[in-house]
């Protein structure tokens, strides 16, 4: 019965592919292209969150607004299970018209704030594994096989503000934390791509 309890939880952010992703991902692109504030990005994404989903190889599930104890809360947590593992995507949304690098070549201060964000989550679940294992029916977060697999994926600015520089900063910042950095156009180029996929795979059975 308990298991049964922990199931249906996580039942609850079971992605399903929609009907027309295709309209989906249109959709999504013109909401980004308004420059909307933060909270209108996640709540689109939280209603169409096959489009998170469609962004790692073998991710069904995307908990939003996931609370680690009360002391920080990732927009998105994705399990992306593989090969017998599962790694834990910690994902973080900043602004889309943001810039992505200063005048003298570093993070701008929007990346620099998120890539705290993102240590900081690491660090937490590191440090709290037993809590982050054990069920919520016992008080725990219910990442049932949490490890030390744990990556940030940090989704800001569009594809206009990047240049070699940041290129570089980024591709230092995931060879030495496993924190990736993207911008939206990266992700509505993706889930475009895997919208044709899907509407070709599905008219193939018609």
């Amino acid at each position: 019965m308990r298991e049964n309890l922990s199931n249906e939880y996580w039942e609850r952010f079971a992605v399903t592919r929609p009907v027309s992703p295709k309209s989906i991902v249109s959709e999504f692109r013109e909401l980004i292209d308004t420059n909307p504030k933060e909270r209108d990005v996640q709540k689109f994404l939280e209603q169409n969150p096959w489009l998170l989903s469609e962004q790692f190889p073998h991710c069904h599930y995307i908990l939003p607004q996931f609370s680690l104890a009360g002391q920080f809360i990732p927009d998105f947590i994705a399990p992306e299970r593989c090969s017998g593992e599962t790694l834990w995507m910690l994902i973080e949304l900043e602004q889309p018209n943001a810039m992505l690098t200063t005048k003298d070549g570093f993070f701008s201060k929007t990346v620099r704030t998120a890539i705290g964000q993102v240590r900081d989550w690491k660090r937490w679940l590191l440090e709290n594994q037993d809590l982050a294992k054990k069920s919520r029916l016992d008080g725990g977060l219910d990442l049932h096989d949490m490890s030390r697999l744990l990556c940030g994926y940090i989704i800001v600015g569009r594809t206009c503000k990047v240049n070699d520089r940041f290129n570089q900063l980024r591709s230092d910042l995931f060879s030495n934390e496993g924190i990736e950095i993207v911008t939206y156009d990266r992700v509505i180029d993706w889930a475009a791509e895997r919208a044709s996929f899907w509407e070709g795979y599905s008219s193939s059975f018609t």
